[in-house]
């Protein structure tokens, strides 16, 4: 999520081609914006992207 966007990609589609599914992910771990969620909060911002 950045900003009110969120970009999601599951294999064989995502939000935006600028950000497509990889089974290697990479974090900028000195992103101090960053947070950790817990599952529940996960889901729903996962559903919530879904509909965009």
């Amino acid at each position: 999520m950045f900003g009110s966007e969120i970009y999601w990609a599951e294999p064989g589609s995502q939000y935006s081609e600028d950000y497509p599914f990889t089974d290697q992910p990479e974090f900028d771990e000195s992103d101090q914006e960053a947070e950790e969620l817990d599952r529940e909060t996960f889901e729903r911002i996962w559903a919530e992207g879904k509909k965009q």
